[in-house]
């Protein structure tokens, strides 16, 4: 079952590749006054990609999968698992999509944005509270300890 890890892995890739394309394009029309970014539109739209690699994912972990025949998934560790992937995936995604996307623009891997006022996202205005350091360190550590968690 080696594929339930590899094809969602290379999504997940893809999607990332994609996603940095596109905002790095609506970066670009940005400067030049000519784009407003939706982040919680693009926020929505990511979620719904990435929900087969989440599955696919949890699947792939969860060797005791069972689906009734009335839909019903009756053994708890599957949620676990699935909560456990979902988090994994977004600490990975943020870490990796903020450090390139920071590369694209030629700053920092660290750098936590313009502060924008209420066009920024959340977590955005989040990193940019905390500092540069306690938000590296919280993704770094939420990716590694989920990463781990996982792979257990």
């Amino acid at each position: 079952m080696i594929w339930l890890l590899i094809i969602p892995t290379v999504l997940f890739f893809a999607v990332l590749a994609w996603d940095l394309s596109t905002d790095y394009k609506k970066w670009i029309k940005q400067i030049n006054g000519e784009q407003y970014i939706n982040h919680r539109w693009e926020a929505f739209v990511r979620i719904m990609i990435l929900t087969p690699v989440t599955l696919l994912l949890s699947l792939h972990h969860y060797d005791k999968f069972w689906l009734h025949a009335d839909g019903v998934i009756r053994d708890g560790n599957f949620w676990i698992e699935l909560l456990v992937t979902i988090g994994m995936e977004f600490f990975v995604y943020w870490t990796l999509f903020d450090g390139i996307y920071n590369l694209l623009r030629y700053f920092d891997w660290s750098y936590t944005g313009s502060d924008e006022g209420s066009d920024d996202a959340w977590l955005d205005r989040f990193q940019r509270w905390a500092g540069p350091f306690i938000s590296q360190s919280i993704k770094i550590i939420g990716s590694v300890a989920l990463i781990l968690l996982y792979a257990t």
